[in-house]
């Protein structure tokens, strides 16, 4: 029970610590188009309904564009019922805007957008285009037809700039050359005219001239030229007329009248040319009259992408112009964003709402976008990467600087008062006992009789005075560090001795500087993260085109939650190995000790990018778009189990099935609360990231601690003619001199080789000697063999966990553990 609750220790921690996490998503593009094509897409990918509110509100979305420093933004937005107000007069309407995540958290109010400004675009971006209308006025109207023409015309020329809006006049049954909508022009030409008109082949007159064809209708009447160097889109005709095309008898005032009509009929179903737009200025005037050429016009207004009007009203008519020429805004809202705003790639939903003066609410609707990734976040006029690494490397120090302060001085100190409190006390004489040991009349240490009012140390049997217990390094004199009572070390003479320090100290210590380190990995990686392999396993799987707009919507949708994940899988197993390791391995030649240690970062590091590219692969396979536990744990499950393995391959801890559990424990404990703070934890993902890989790194560290020798406890499995068994090296080691324990035949080595009649073996044929904490074995005559190699005579080898060496037909297995 005792050794599950050392597993369980960590695990605690790492479950009390690890309360901010992190998961995937990619950067997005500054301009984001919102229409029911791109919807569709994400539909598709999904399997969700799109829950983009549209016309039900009284506005649409069309785009949300973004400043490359996402400082600022707009967003532009049709009407799509008349609300009977100007929003851009403050004392007709009031506009509120407020942004929320996930559709269900909404920014604090010191993070939400403001709005700045709203603007009614349509003449602004009528004007800024390259758009060009020739309007076909009626001068065979009444005065006040005329003059109701006049007032279009001179509405246009508002819209238009003075050399785009041009006019032709119908008159005495024909039509006149067109001129440029001039002062002189409004002031001079508008008198009416007592003739008819020939309607359809007036129309069909300035059709070929816009079109930039030459007319055969009115051969004699010039053309303008401009219209030839115009695209389709920068061309239109206004008609101002009404639908009379017939005599007072009935008769058709045109004698290609029919030809015409036919001839419209006959049109594809969308003519490519010049939009036609006609107002009916008889309809206008009497909204109940009509004539069988109606339906003509009507049909001829349809098929050239126009629209007939019958009555003129400036915003329809200038939104169904706009909307021809691909601008369908009626208002640009535009909004400031707070500096160190931070966007984590999290869909963000901006709710945008129209009340009138008595809190009414007129129209509302709501821009849905996502901006940058959990692993590369947006933060308005927030720091850059190369700064954030820099405050990351100060935190971390200031940590390590804490770390090691109460690790080396405060809680050895406290302890060490607590020590003195419990364990050291006054001799009152025979028979005395304490902490349940009965105290014997004199020191075992030097021997000596106590005397009344010595301060003795009573941590186990081997009871002494207390400055024996310090000449004898604070440690029983019986088994020295290996007697689990009698060791309690702190040397109040230098409280930097580095012994002094906890045990777990150094693991966390290590734990840190890998959290560090990996999160440098993957900031500096960063770049690579878009993976070729994913994108082309989402194509394949949805079955889209490579370079399609459908195929980038399906990666830049997959891209916000996979893309990084491999690299955070290897940085994080590639930096934690290599720390860990360096504890893990006992050290011995220096070359082979750093290759040893290299290669099992590098390992790890291979196999965590694989985890969690598996992960990925399964996402995409089974089409889930989210983060889910039904597949997230697969790659924190394994990404533990490979630090682990890596860790403590062919050294002295020993992994058994309870620490594989405790790994995959830890692994699905960080997965839960990095899914946890990436939704209802809205800092910067960044120093998120530092944190959570401390939490994890930490706590990984903590585990392997609880299995790790706890001191340098050597023994020597002995195998060969004789019954397996373990011999304490660290006994004779504790009561050498010279920390040297010998092996041969003669009965002075301390392993003599008795059982071994056959061998030629010398009195003393090797010695293995102490250098610090690291032990060597000497060869001393021919007979060694270390790893199945030859050890020449004086020759010696680093001993480290499992390194074997033969003497005669005896195999000795070096092995650290705890007694």
């Amino acid at each position: 029970m005792s050794r599950i609750c050392k597993f369980l220790l960590p695990l605690s921690l790492v479950c009390l610590f690890s309360a901010c996490g992190q998961i995937s998503t990619d950067s997005i593009s500054q301009t984001i188009q919102q229409s029911s094509s791109q919807n569709r897409i994400v539909d598709m990918i999904s399997g969700k309904k799109d829950t983009l509110q549209t016309n039900e509100g009284g506005m649409e979305v069309i785009k949300t564009v973004f400043a490359p420093d996402y400082k600022t933004f707009y967003v532009n937005v049709r009407m799509t019922k008349d609300i009977g107000i100007n929003l851009t007069d403050s004392t007709e309407a009031f506009i509120e805007a407020y942004e929320i995540e996930n559709d269900l958290l909404k920014y604090e109010s010191g993070s939400q957008p403001k709005l700045t400004s709203v603007k009614n675009i349509k003449a602004d971006e009528l004007s800024d285009l390259e758009m060009h209308m020739l309007v076909l006025v009626d001068l065979t109207l009444s005065e006040e037809a005329i003059a109701r023409q006049k007032d279009i015309v001179s509405d246009l020329r508002t819209w238009f700039k003075p050399e785009n809006l041009h006019v032709a006049f119908m008159h005495d049954n024909t039509v006149s050359q067109s001129v440029l909508a001039t002062d002189y022009v409004m002031d001079t030409y508008f008198k009416q005219s007592k003739s008819s008109k020939l309607l359809y082949r007036s129309i069909f007159c300035k059709q070929d001239e816009v079109n930039g064809k030459k007319s055969k209708y009115f051969p004699n009447v010039p053309q303008d030229t401009i219209w030839r160097h115009l695209k389709e889109d920068q061309r239109s005709l206004l008609v101002l007329s009404d639908d009379k095309v017939y005599d007072s008898n009935n008769r058709p005032l045109d004698n290609m009248h029919f030809d015409f009509q036919q001839q419209i009929i006959n049109w594809e179903d969308t003519i490519d040319g010049t939009a036609i737009y006609y107002i009916d200025l008889n309809a206008e005037g009497n909204p109940l009259a009509s004539d069988s050429n109606l339906p003509i016009i009507k049909l001829m207004c349809q098929k050239s992408l126009g629209e007939y009007f019958e009555k003129y009203e400036f915003k329809k008519l200038l939104g169904d112009m706009l909307y021809y020429f691909g601008t369908t805004t009626d208002y640009q809202f535009n909004f400031t964003n707070p500096d160190n705003k931070v966007y984590r790639g999290k869909p963000c939903t901006l709710a945008i709402k129209c009340y009138d003066e008595k809190g009414e609410l007129l129209a509302s609707t709501q821009a849905k976008y996502t901006l940058g990734s959990i692993y590369d976040p947006v933060i308005v006029n927030g720091t850059s990467i190369l700064q954030t690494i820099i405050d990351g490397v100060l935190y971390c120090l200031v940590l390590i600087l804490l770390v090691w302060l109460f690790g080396q001085i405060i809680i050895p100190f406290f302890k060490y008062l607590y020590f003195k409190h419990k364990y050291v006390v006054s001799y009152t004489g025979p028979n005395m006992t304490a902490n349940g040991i009965l105290i014997d009349s004199s020191c075992y240490y030097c021997k000596e009789p106590f005397k009344e009012g010595d301060k003795l140390v009573a941590k186990c049997e081997h009871v002494m005075h207390q400055h024996c217990w310090d000449e004898n390094k604070y440690k029983c004199p019986e088994y020295g560090p290996h007697c689990k009572k009698g060791l309690w070390y702190y040397n109040h003479k230098n409280i930097l001795d580095f012994k002094n320090a906890s045990f777990y100290m150094k693991w966390i210590l290590a734990g840190i500087f890998a959290g560090i380190f990996a999160w440098i990995l993957f900031l500096g990686g960063m770049s690579t993260g878009n993976m070729g392999i994913l994108d082309g396993l989402l194509l394949h799987i949805y079955n889209l085109q490579p370079g399609s707009a459908e195929a980038g919507a399906a990666i830049q949708h997959y891209g916000y939650h996979l893309h990084y994940l491999p690299l955070f899988g290897a940085s994080i197993c590639f930096a934690l190995t290599l720390f860990l390791s360096l504890l893990s391995e006992r050290p011995h030649l220096k070359l082979k000790f750093c290759i040893s240690v290299l290669s099992r970062a590098l390992v790890a590091g291979i196999l965590g990018y694989l985890a969690f590219l598996l992960g990925c692969i399964i996402s995409i396979s089974l089409k889930i778009t989210e983060n889910t536990f039904l597949v997230d744990w697969i790659p924190w499950v394994l990404s533990g189990i490979i630090i682990a393995f890596c860790t403590t391959f062919r050294t002295g801890i020993r992994i058994r099935i309870k620490f594989v559990i405790l790994a995959v424990l830890i692994g699905l404990i960080s997965m839960y609360a990095w899914s946890l703070s990436f939704f209802y934890i809205n800092v910067n993902s960044l120093e998120l990231m530092l944190i959570s890989n401390l939490l994890y790194t930490i706590g990984m560290a903590l585990s392997i601690a609880t299995v790790a020798p706890k001191s340098a406890h050597y023994f020597l499995k002995i195998t060969g003619p004789v019954k397996e068994t373990d011999v304490a090296l660290y006994k004779w080691m504790s009561s050498s001199p010279d920390f040297r324990v010998t092996i041969g035949k003669s009965v002075d080595c301390n392993l003599q080789l008795t059982w071994d009649i056959t061998s030629d073996i010398a009195p003393i044929e090797a010695e293995i000697v102490r250098k610090g904490d690291q032990l060597y074995v000497v060869a001393i005559e021919n007979s060694v063999y270390v790893s199945g190699k030859h050890l020449k005579p004086g020759g010696k080898r680093v001993l480290y966990h499992g390194r074997k060496f033969t003497i005669g037909k005896t195999t000795f297995t070096y092995v650290e553990k705890d007694s």
